[in-house]
This record gives C-alpha cells, sequence and structure tokens, in this order.
C-alpha cells in the first residue's frame, strides 16, 4: 500500500485459506482475525474472489505471468545473500518496468496510475498495520498469566479467568 500512496476501496484477494476461513456465499465471508484487523486498520473492505469462480483471476493471472517473463527471467542468473538485496532488485526492476511505455501508446503503467487512478485511493494511516500474535491465557491463583515465556500480573478479579492476549512488537 505505501507502494501506491493510498488504499482502494475494496481488497480482492485470492481465496485462500490462510486469509479466507469460509465463504459459502461470497457476500459474506469469514475472514482470518488478522485479516479483518488489517482492513479494519486502512478502512478497506475485503470481498475475497469467488471460490471456483475465474472471473477474478484472469488479470492476476496474466499479471504473474507478466512479472515472471520481464522481471524474474532477467533475474535467473542472479545470486542474493540477502532478502533485502533481493528486494532492491526487484524494486529496481519493478519502477523500469512500470516507465516503459505500452507497446504502440505513449504513455507507461505509471503514467496511467497517476492520471486515472491515484486520485481514487484513500489515504493511508500514518503508520504501518503491525501484526498481532494471539494467545488464549488463564490467570493463576498467584495473579499472572505467562504470554512468550514472560509471566504478567492482572488485578484480583481475573483469577481462572480465560482471556484473549495480543501482542504486538512493542506492547501486549
Amino acid at each position: 500500500l505505501r507502494f501506491f500512496g493510498g488504499v482502494t476501496q475494496i481488497c480482492t484477494p485470492d481465496n485462500t485459506k490462510v486469509a479466507v476461513l469460509k465463504n459459502m456465499d461470497w457476500i459474506d465471508p469469514l475472514l482470518n482475525k488478522d485479516f479483518q484487523e488489517w482492513a479494519a486498520y486502512y478502512g478497506t473492505a475485503i470481498m475475497p474472489a469467488v471460490v471456483r469462480g475465474p472471473t477474478f483471476k484472469p488479470n492476476v493471472e496474466a499479471s504473474v505471468g507478466f512479472v515472471t517473463r520481464n522481471i524474474l527471467m532477467d533475474m535467473e542468473e542472479m545470486t542474493f545473500f540477502s532478502l533485502d538485496a533481493l528486494n532492491e532488485v526487484l524494486w529496481e526492476k519493478i519502477d523500469e518496468l512500470n516507465k516503459q511505455n505500452f507497446q504502440g501508446r505513449d504513455y507507461s503503467r505509471r503514467d496511467l496510475f497517476e492520471r486515472e487512478e491515484r486520485d481514487l485511493l484513500l489515504p493511508l494511516p500514518p503508520s504501518d498495520y503491525q501484526f498481532l500474535e494471539r494467545q488464549q491465557v488463564t490467570v493463576y491463583q498467584d495473579f499472572s498469566f505467562v504470554f512468550d515465556h514472560v509471566h504478567y500480573t492482572m488485578p484480583r478479579k481475573f483469577i481462572k479467568h480465560s482471556l484473549n492476549i495480543r501482542a504486538s512488537a512493542t506492547e501486549v
């Protein structure tokens, strides 16, 4: 989303089990909690692709093929020793590809995006979404619970209660 500089009003991911737990009627899918929170954080709606419905897939599949032929094939002989080095080359190649004019046209993908799509994006929040780790815990008799090998204390009223803990990289 940072690459595009905004958020679309609707995101249409593939119907993977990682993101979509159940999608019987397509209109009201049961999404993974992380995916739901990600969508809520960015103010977008998740509308997964229709199950066994190829209508949404051709554009995505064509894009995957395009990237494979025009970017990954050029990088076939390259060796990378870190993910950062690989990503740096990928971003450079994507930028080059987006600046190239379409065949028989005097504008590029970047030009088309800037002219027709950028203004339709919703603004980004000031910081990126942080993944939250979840765990259900029970508060012990000594007013504590353990999360990620660390003991935390709770008020007395929570003894023997089951709690849902959510933690980011910086807070529980």
